[in-house]
């Protein structure tokens, strides 16, 4: 069969190259402008065609990165099904990230408890258990061992403590005078 070039730019068809013929793929043309997004949809499809391995090659960044996709599957099936609700949970551009959670901290934090996002996502789940069970997660990625039973009061917590230690000069302890009545 031979290898195949696909390749996605800012035009929403990506070109496929296959021995000297270029082709205008509109069966994995996305509008989507999330490049994460698009890179994963047009790998797996790619993926589905052909036998061999798939290879991703992302140069959006400083650095070069090749991606074999069925390798980077079968070591990492573990976190597969956490991974949405990890993604959901912890950040994308139409939810805001907690403060100091970046995305290596929330792999560390699945791959240590593959199971721990397992109720996010499920209709039949009370939503209190869904809740606790994502404080829970959200702690760990704090690295607190007890966690607040609130999310907010996780939140919030870390981020009054992180802000303070990023810059303790700017807050001073002072006792405002009293007014007498």
């Amino acid at each position: 069969m031979g290898n195949k070039l696909v390749i996605t730019g800012s035009n929403n068809v990506p070109t496929e190259i296959h021995k000297e013929l270029v082709i205008a793929r509109r069966d994995i043309a996305t509008s989507h402008e999330e490049a994460d997004n698009i890179i994963v949809q047009q790998a797996i499809m790619c993926a589905k065609e052909q036998s061999g391995a798939t290879v991703v090659v992302a140069d959006d960044t400083d650095q070069r990165s090749l991606i074999d996709i069925k390798t980077t599957v079968q070591a990492h099936r573990i976190i597969i099904p956490g991974l949405p609700a990890a993604h959901a949970l912890s950040g994308c551009d139409t939810v805001p990230t907690y403060f100091g959670i970046g995305k290596g901290t929330v792999l560390k934090n699945l791959i240590a408890a593959p199971n721990s996002l397992s109720l996010l996502g499920c209709s039949d789940t009370p939503l209190p258990d869904v809740v606790d069970q994502a404080t829970k997660f959200i702690s760990a990625c704090y690295s607190k061992t007890v966690h607040e039973k609130a999310m907010s009061d996780t939140r919030s917590g870390q981020q009054s403590l992180e802000i303070l230690q990023l810059q303790p000069h700017r807050y001073k302890h002072c006792h405002l005078p009293q007014k007498h009545l």
